[in-house]
């Protein structure tokens, strides 16, 4: 990721701060939408997990900047998604549905940079925690 990318997601995140609810509710519904069996995977009341999912992108946006930081919260995130049975194709539909949910609450504030950068961080991520979870 750029400096450019990184600053960008970074910022954003802060600005979705106040509306953490409204994203995260957005990002499970888009979430099931794509594959309604994912539901199984977590609690029926998923006020909590929404509360971990916000809190978990916030220090993985702002551990992005310091690369030993961000492959150790990475790769610990792998593994405990592996003991979950998280698969690629999960990985591939949270992809999508964070960067809808994104778009959904960010509306017209979602530019094509702005969507570019949050790909690239998911993308990131994501390599990261496959990494964690092969090495379970």
């Amino acid at each position: 990721m750029t400096p450019e990318e990184i600053s960008l997601v970074q910022t954003s995140l802060i600005e979705l701060s106040s509306r953490s609810g409204e994203l995260t509710r957005t990002f499970y519904d888009r979430l099931f939408e794509l594959d309604p069996a994912a539901r199984s995977m977590f609690p029926e009341d998923l006020d909590e997990q929404r509360a971990k999912f916000f809190a978990e992108l916030s220090a993985i946006a702002r551990a992005i900047s310091d690369l030993d930081a961000f492959v150790a919260r990475g790769l610990e995130l792998g593994r405990l998604h592996q003991g979950y049975g998280v698969r690629f194709i999960d990985y591939q539909h949270g992809g999508a549905a964070l960067v809808a949910a994104l778009g959904d609450v960010l509306g017209a504030s979602m530019t094509p940079a702005l969507e570019a950068a949050w790909r690239s961080a998911y993308h990131l991520v994501s390599q990261v925690m496959l990494s964690g979870g092969a090495q379970s």
